[in-house]
């Protein structure tokens, strides 16, 4: 790791562990916010009328899911191990054991918030933010370095991608 990257990530942790105010927020967006923003994908991609539509959105998140957490964030976790902040910096210990690099929530969230954009503009980039806001929001808690959350977006987009490509075309007209 670059000495860079420890120590903007150590002055984004202590900026964190100062604002005692801001902590349930970032907590919130942290650990919490992307439980909603599945909820509330699951039910706007029911609330479409066309099944045909319906199928192949939940077909692409799914898809795209599958191969950005389930297959490139796992391998990269595999071939090369890395180790969060928090141990590096003896912070109180998270529920994480896996490693750091790259971000598992970016690389699940971040195709899920452009399945919602291809659909629904509004609803995407709502989701966007939120998902910047869990990258952040991860870093200021000490659960990851700043290139663990941009690989994580990186994986994330080119596992949506991926999936657009493996699907039929014409199924989401």
């Amino acid at each position: 790791m670059l000495s860079i990257e420890r120590n903007l990530t150590e002055a984004i942790i202590a900026f964190g562990q100062r604002a005692v105010i801001l902590r349930p927020l970032f907590a919130f967006f942290g650990n919490i916010a992307g439980y909603l923003m599945i909820g509330v994908f699951i039910v706007s991609i029911f609330r479409m009328t066309s099944f045909k539509l319906k199928s192949y959105y939940f077909m692409l998140a799914a898809l795209s899911v599958i191969i950005s957490r389930g297959v490139i964030t796992e391998t990269i976790n595999f071939l090369i191990p890395t180790d969060r902040p928090f141990k590096v910096f003896g912070l109180q210990p998270v529920n994480a054991i896996d490693p750091g690099f790259p971000s598992g929530h970016m690389a699940l969230f971040v195709p899920i918030a452009l399945v919602a954009y291809s659909y629904d503009k509004r609803l995407g980039r709502i989701f966007l933010i939120g998902t910047v806001l869990m990258g952040v929001s991860r870093i200021l808690l000490g659960y990851h370095f700043p290139s663990d959350i941009i690989g994580g977006i990186i994986v994330g987009v080119a596992g949506f991608f991926a999936a657009k490509a493996i699907l039929p075309k014409n199924i989401s007209k």
